[in-house]
């Protein structure tokens, strides 16, 4: 069992995405320390090795990422309660807009 270890930094800041150990496997999933010990209880062989900056910057954009969707859900809710469905489908189809124009340049570039 391959695990690569993020501090508790990240796991603190977006805990409802992340946790402070990262499992490397073909379905990454992110494991507590709880699950990392009782992994060791049951005999597993374990390696652990900490975070490259590149994924401590890649983990850090991905709980930002879940942020913004966040804000976006709750801006989402807000249209719909206070200026309508139409508005509301108005703002989502310029965040689309946004997001493919960002997919494209990264595409790109």
């Amino acid at each position: 069992m391959n695990i690569v270890f993020f501090g508790t930094e990240l796991s603190d800041k977006y805990p409802e995405v992340m946790g402070s150990f990262l499992l490397e496997s073909e379905q990454e999933h992110w494991l507590t320390l709880q699950d990392v010990l009782s992994a060791l209880f049951q005999g597993d062989n374990i390696a652990i090795r900490q975070a490259t900056q590149d994924e401590m910057e890649r983990a850090e954009t991905y709980g930002a990422l879940y942020d913004i969707g966040k804000q976006l859900g709750v801006s989402y809710g807000r249209l719909l309660d206070y200026k309508g469905e139409d508005h509301a489908k108005e703002f989502m189809a310029y965040v689309m807009g946004v997001i493919d124009a960002a997919k494209a340049s990264v595409e790109v570039g």
